[in-house]
């Protein structure tokens, strides 16, 4: 007669699978979908007239580059995926116009613009990134159960 616990490991493939269903799970379970603003600059984002120069039009793309790269490193973080940005032209918006030689209203047209854009799925990516946040929720639910469960136990005994 066969015993019942060699029907279960009758097959090598059994004891990989035990661990290779629970780490995918738990792998999965620690990744969770983020929306970011793509670092690679739209081309509709350039704001400069259709029969502009090359010369202009090359000019224009370095200062719209230079505001897509603050919309990337400062205002994605702060308004997000999903959200609207404000009409209000933000102060911490801003490039160094003289580098760049950027007239003080291209601040504003290039606000306006990012508001535009900011709601295409063509500037965002989504990717998973790693985030173990429930896991030491769970741990610290535990730690602080821990000292009543003992004291409970103890006086139990």
């Amino acid at each position: 007669m066969i015993q019942p616990s060699a029907l279960f490991y009758a097959r090598g493939v059994d004891r990989y699978l035990m661990i290779l269903i629970p780490t995918a799970f738990l792998l999965y379970a620690t990744s969770h979908p983020v929306n970011r603003l793509r670092v690679e600059m739209p081309a509709q984002f350039v704001d400069a007239p259709a029969n502009s120069s090359a010369a202009r039009w090359g000019a224009e793309a370095e200062i719209a580059q230079a505001y897509w790269n603050m919309a990337v490193t400062v205002t994605q973080w702060q308004y997000g995926f999903g959200s609207s940005l404000p009409a209000d032209l933000p102060a911490n918006f801003r490039i160094d116009e003289k580098l760049f030689g950027a007239a003080p209203e291209s601040r504003a047209r290039y606000w306006r613009k990012l508001r535009e854009m900011w709601s295409s799925p063509a500037c965002w990516r989504t990717t998973r990134e790693w985030n173990s946040a429930w896991v030491t929720r769970q741990a610290s639910k535990v730690l602080d159960a821990l000292p009543d469960y003992v004291k409970k136990l103890a006086e139990g005994a």
